[in-house]
This record gives structure tokens, sequence and C-alpha cells, in this order.
């Protein structure tokens, strides 16, 4: 007869309901406990051993592991792992008292409940001392059996229970960890892309930031090339050696292309990545794009050289990283733009400026000349009248008329008004048109003051970024300030040529009387007198102050030899516009 078939008409017979109330009992889940517990009984009397096991213990569902000797029932314990120990305090050998300091020697901590018979209460006192958790003394029943095993069980029980919990505490710290690093991470990357200016330090704690949050070995970052439009790396952390020296260069993983043309991340890890060069450095990936407006300009990638895959919380966060990157582009974008804008205007408002000491020395020297051609004309007109004597009365009139006129003259020139700034944006401009220009302008006064004007120009051009018209009057100024410091039958002579540093270098020498004065005194304006004398050349020119600002500011240089009564040669320089 099957001894399992009125069980299987008792459950045939149970309702749903009956059969979950059935199976969620804690008589049930007992059961369940009992059937996994193992007591290990060392005895070496059959009889006793024989009551534990059959009477006692198996009837519950417990698991019973018999030894007859302590030397047995050490290794026993040590294969076995029982929850829980009853020893005979008086084996013959090595007897129970024994038995629990081996056991406690060779760190097995179980519940070891000792039995012994009437009138042995000492020796039992002794096995508590030595470790003991509870006692039985013989004759017992079972049900007292039952009572202080379960109490043994009862502690291994508690104690899993608080291993596993210590267990689970321990994973809860670790988990709680890894989360503070992550959001630590994430708070340091966040921060730096929107302080750090240097892109090298911001991609590099970037790399950083993704290997914490995705606690991969290997990271590095793509960045776009606006020009070439291949991606290069910027930055990394643990790279080998011989790729690492690949820094600003392109790169090409086989992975990073299919993730910049498809913009969407990508997570493989094992066989598939043995197909493509990655798998030298990982056998996990991961790979998020970095977008500006829907736009990829930029690659995060991280690698693992273990096949554990990265899970989508990693990628989430990744993500997060690559965000923070995107931000970072966007501001050093723009504050490159506003570097780049801040520049032209200073520019701007140097050019302004100098435009507008030009103007104003040109005015000023203009306004001296008008005033001693109006002094020196009207002083002939009044010696003329007073010798009216030798004149007519018509030419008398004329005479007087034009007096009038020179008054108003002079009363215009008292109030001429300041001229408006020139506003213009900086060009490519020949200055060896400018200076041939201005040969021809002064070739005529040069002739009146009996000096010999000559040129050595190359026959290519001369072309450097600025401002025509400060260029203009930073020429005019040098050679007429030759042409007036010159002896007579002397000669000035201006040179140009490009030098091997890719510069426009100028000379202006002269022949003339030199120059006392240091350099920081003449370009100061304590020096020399450097203006042009009206009445001289009938023009005007610039101070010398104003002809280094001009050089400056475009990026040359500006200098002079002199010796006395021998010569000056100004020179200046200005970078090539290639």
């Amino acid at each position: 007869m099957d001894i399992l078939a009125p069980f299987a008409s008792f459950f045939e017979q149970m309702t749903a309901r009956q059969a979950a109330s059935f199976f969620q009992h804690p008589c049930y889940h007992k059961s369940m406990v009992r059937n996994r517990e193992r007591i290990l009984i060392v005895e070496n009397n059959t009889e006793i051993s024989s009551f534990l096991t059959n009477q006692a213990l198996k009837p519950l569902g417990y698991q019973v592991i018999l030894e007859t000797d302590s030397t047995a029932a050490i290794q026993r314990a040590q294969q076995e792992k029982p929850d829980a120990i009853l020893a005979n305090i008086d084996l013959p050998g090595l007897s129970g008292k024994d038995l629990l300091v081996a056991l406690h020697a060779q760190g097995i901590h179980v519940p070891v409940i000792v039995l012994a018979g009437r009138g042995m209460e000492s020796k039992v006192i002794q096995a508590f001392r030595l470790g003991a958790t509870d006692s039985l003394f013989w004759p017992v029943r079972e049900a007292e059996v039952v009572s202080v095993v379960e109490r043994a069980l009862n502690q291994t029980r508690n104690a899993r229970e608080r291993a596993a919990l210590a267990d689970k505490l321990h994973t809860a710290n670790l988990e709680l960890e890894q989360r503070v690093r992550e959001l630590t991470a994430l708070y340091d990357v966040g921060k730096a892309a929107v302080s750090v200016t240097d892109q090298k330090v911001l991609f590099e704690k970037i790399v950083q930031g993704a290997l914490a949050v995705t606690s991969a070995d290997i990271g590095w970052c793509l960045r776009r090339d606006e020009n070439s439009r291949a991606y290069l790396l910027v930055a990394h952390q643990n790279l080998p050696a011989a790729l690492a020296g690949n820094l600003y260069r392109p790169w090409d993983d086989g992975l990073s292309s299919m993730v910049a043309l498809s913009g969407e991340p990508l997570s493989i890890h094992g066989e598939p990545v043995r197909r493509f060069k990655i798998t030298l450095l990982g056998e996990a990936v991961l790979v998020v794009p970095i977008k500006v407006k829907r736009e990829v300009v930029g690659l995060l990638e991280v690698t693992r050289k273990a096949n554990a895959p990265f899970t989508a919380a990693n990628q989430k966060l990744l993500e997060a990283i690559a965000d923070y990157a995107s931000i970072s582009i966007v501001n050093a974008q723009l504050f490159r733009f506003l570097e780049e804008r801040a520049q032209s205007l200073k520019m701007q408002a140097e050019v302004a400026r100098l435009n507008a000491q030009i103007q104003t020395s040109l005015l000023q020297e203009t306004t001296k000349g008008l005033q001693q051609a109006y002094q020196y004309a009207s002083e002939h007109i009044r010696q003329m009248l007073k010798q009216k004597n030798q004149l007519n009365l018509e030419q008398v009139e004329r005479l007087r008329s034009t007096s009038q006129s020179l008054e108003q003259i002079g009363g215009l020139v008292n109030i001429l008004p300041a001229p408006a700034d020139i506003k213009s944006e900086p060009t490519r401009v020949n200055l060896a048109r400018l200076l041939q220009e201005a040969l021809s302008r002064f070739q005529k006064i040069a002739q009146q003051s009996r000096v010999l004007l000559k040129a050595q120009l190359p026959q290519s051009r001369l072309d450097v970024k600025g401002y025509e018209h400060q260029l203009r009057a930073a020429i005019d100024g040098l050679i007429s300030n030759a042409i007036k410091y010159s002896l007579q039958d002397g000669e000035v002579v201006v040179r140009a040529a490009i030098t091997p540093d890719a510069t426009v270098h100028v000379q202006v020498e002269d022949h003339g009387i030199g120059i006392s004065s240091d350099e920081n005194r003449v370009f100061s304006g304590k020096g020399r007198s450097d203006a042009l004398t009206p009445e001289q050349f009938g023009g005007a020119a610039i101070s010398l102050p104003i002809i280094k600002a001009i050089v400056e500011s475009g990026g040359g240089k500006i200098w002079f030899e002199s010796n006395l009564g021998r010569g000056t040669t100004f020179h200046f320089t200005l970078p090539l516009d290639k």
C-alpha cells in the first residue's frame, strides 16, 4: 500500500484557500525548519542514543547524526556543521568536557547540551564553565529532551539571524557608501562644470567622476575637433602607457564611432566585446554620447577588466556625467565668445583712443601752423601799411581788406572744433604701398630742404594687420622728422624687408644732428622736439609717443639708433599678415 495515498487524497480535497492557509501555518514552517536542522548526538550507550534519536528527535523531523566517541564527533562537527550537539559528559577516552575544549579550540561555536546521570551535578557545572549551553539528567522524558533541544536551536537560529542581519547591514552600508561616492562624484563634476575654465582640468575631473559612478577600471573622454570632425582623446584615467600617448590625437576603438553616429548609449560585455579593438582594455564596455543641441560633440567611455556588465543605474549616472560635460562645453564656448568680445571692445577702445590722440595732435599742429602763418602775413601787411605813401589808394584799400579777412581767419583758428573719432575695423594693409605714397608726398618737401629722399623697398607686398590711417600717420611722422633734422645736402633713406621671424622691418635713416636723449625720454615726449615745423614743410606730423602706441597696438616694436652729428635711424617691426 502506498503510504502517501492518504496525503494525496487529503490535498486533493483541500480548496486553494485551505491549502494556502495550511502552508502558511506556523507549525508547517516550524516543521520545514526542523527538516533542515541537524543535531549531533555523541553517546556510546545504544539505549540512550536510540531513545534520543528514534523517540525524541526524529519523529519531530530533526536530522540526527550519531557518533560514539569525542574524536569522531569533532571531525564530524567540522564536516557537517550541526545546529546543536548533545553529548554525554562521561564518555570513555575524551570526555564530554574534553569535547567542549576541543570544539572551542577548533573554532566551532555550536550550542552543546551535556547529558549526565543523577548525582553528576559537579561535572555539569564544570561543563557549563567550559561553554556548555544546557544539560539533561538521565533518565529523561521525550518532552524534556525536545524542550532543551529547542532552546539550544533557538540560540543557533538567533545567531544565524543576527549574522544574516549583520550581512544585510554590511551590504546596505556598502551600497550606501557607493551611493555617497556617486553623489559626491556628481556634485564635484557639477561644481567643476560651472566653475572650472581650464578645459584640460575639467575633462580630467569628468573622467574621474565617470569611474566613480560606474566602478569602472579605465575611463576616457573624446572631444570632436571642429575642423577635422575627428574625435580626439582629451582626458583619460588608467589607460596603458602605449595608449596614453595619444592625447589630443584622433581615437577610434571600434565602438566610439558607432555611438557617435547613432547618438545612443551602448553597453556590451563578454563575447561581443572581443570583436572590437577595445577588448584589449576590458571585458565590459559602456559608451555614452556627449550632446549639445542633439549633436554629438564628444564621447564618454568606461571599461571593466572583468566580464561584469554595467547596470542600467551605471548608465544613468554616466549619462548624468555626460550632461555635465555638455554644460561645460557650452559654458566654454560662451566664455570664449565673451572673452573675444571683451578683447574686441578693448581693441576698439584702444583704436578710438589712438585716433583721438592722432587727430588731436594733427589739429594742434595744424592750428599752430595756421596761427604762425596768420601772424606772419598780418605782420607783413602792417609793415606795408606803414609805408602807404609808397602805395596808391587802391593798393592801400586792398591791403586793409586783406588784413580784415586775416583777422576773421585768426578768430576762426582759435575756435576750431575737435575732430570726430575715426572708427574702423583692423584690415590687411600693404605697408609697401603706404611707404611709396609717403615718399611721393615728401619728395617736394625734401627738395625744398635740400635733402635727398631715397628708398630701398621690395617689389612684393608687405601685408600687416592694422588700421591704415594710423599706420599712414606713423610713417609720415617718422619721415617728416627725418627730413626736419637732416643737414642740408644730407640723405634720408627708407628701407623695408621681411625678417626670418615673419615680421616686416621698416627703417627710416637720416644723416642729421642725432639724438642726445635716451630712448625712454624720446618715446615719452620729453626728448627732442619731433613735430614738423609748418613754415618749413607746409604740413603737420604726430609725436613719437603716439607713433610708439600705434606700432605696439599692432603687436610690433619700435626703437632707434643714433650718433650725435652723424644721424639717427628709427626702426619698427610689425607681424606679417600671411
